[in-house]
């Protein structure tokens, strides 16, 4: 193969990539690509305090969460480059009555400001204003039975992204205490 052929075939290559690239710029559209990347992990515990007495506890982490991303002009001509849109999250320790899987408890709503993808470290609770922890602990006594760990998502609008919702049941991990069977979708106690 020649020198010629081969940088002809890299500039239609490199060509092609730009031609999609910008087509993929002019047509982004609000809220395109809004995406969980990793939902909030749960884990399970059974701790003993210091009378002796066993609680359980389910330990929550905070997701990652994405934006749109994307590049945007505004009506001046200005190109803005993955701008802010707030996502937030709240979980849910649920309970199996017999029927269906009741809330029990909630954690507040928790928002971030982000450009890309979120961060674990620190969250606006937005029932108090203030600045949180991501991850949420639910405590309970043994005996308490089944219990399912459920979190809601919410992106929100704003001048570049449309609002997106989604949630869903996470799967629960054991403590190296307790006896272990993998992942599942609930704790019993």
């Amino acid at each position: 193969m020649s020198a010629h052929t081969i940088r002809t075939g890299l500039l239609v290559r490199a060509a092609a990539f730009l031609a999609a690239a910008s087509a993929a710029l002019a047509l982004a559209g609000p809220g395109e690509a809004a995406r969980l990347v990793s939902p909030v992990q749960a884990t399970c515990w059974r701790v003993t305090n210091t009378s002796g007495t066993a609680q359980g506890r389910i330990l929550v982490t905070s997701p990652e969460m994405e934006t749109g991303g994307g590049a945007f002009f505004t009506p001046q001509g200005n190109l803005i480059v993955n701008p802010m849109q707030r996502a937030a999250f709240r979980v849910h320790l649920t309970r199996w009555n017999g029927t269906r899987w009741a809330i029990v408890a909630s954690s507040p709503w928790k928002a971030q400001d982000i450009t890309l993808t979120s961060s674990p470290d620190t969250w606006l609770d937005l029932s108090t204003g203030r600045l949180v922890g991501g991850g949420h602990t639910f405590w309970f006594s043994p005996g308490f039975g089944s219990l399912a760990v459920y979190a809601e998502y919410h992106w929100y609008a704003n001048q570049y992204f449309s609002a997106y919702s989604e949630a869903g049941y996470t799967w629960l991990h054991y403590d190296q205490r307790l006896p272990y069977s993998g992942a599942q979708p609930y704790c019993t106690y």
